[in-house]
């Protein structure tokens, strides 16, 4: 009984969705008069094609390789730069060290970023202002989190050597 009830929502859901998503009006009697072989005719000729064309199946597959390998855009931006040096390759790298967690790495990148545009490309060189003062302001609330209570002084890992 359970399972009848769980075709029957699956089957209103369908339903509506081809109806709201503007499908031909056959899919809605194909659905509602062959249950399981509308439905599955229905998400596998007008469902799959749309998914793997829309931004946000893109964007999913994309997530997906990120968790999957979480340094490989941070690799091909260091590719990228040790082929071409470009401010706007080590901008790209920088950026992908802030997602990959190398804060240290980026701020160095954005003040070398910061060196190159000084002078000559105003809107970089505010841009890499922003970006440094961000990750310094990140550096000081990390290590404010890893203090002990009414201790003032930097926090400093004391090494274990097994």
């Amino acid at each position: 009984m359970p399972i009848a009830g769980l075709l029957l929502v699956a089957q209103v859901l369908c339903a509506v969705h081809a109806g709201r998503t503007g499908r031909p009006y056959y899919w809605i009697m194909l659905i509602l008069f062959m249950p399981m072989v509308g439905m599955i005719a229905y998400f596998l000729i007008e469902i799959v094609p749309d998914l793997t064309r829309s931004r946000t199946a893109r964007s999913a597959a994309s997530g997906m390789v990120r968790v999957f390998n979480p340094e490989r855009d941070y690799r091909d931006a260091w590719r990228r730069v040790q082929i071409a040096p470009t401010i706007e390759s080590r901008a790209n790298l920088a950026e992908q060290c802030l997602r990959c967690g190398r804060a240290e790495e980026a701020a160095a990148l954005y003040r070398e970023l910061l060196r190159c545009a000084e002078g000559r490309f105003v809107a970089l060189e505010e841009y890499a202002r922003q970006m440094v003062y961000a990750e310094e302001l990140h550096a000081s609330e990390v290590d404010k989190m890893l203090r002990t209570p009414g201790e003032v002084a930097a926090f400093r890992p004391v090494r274990q050597f097994a």
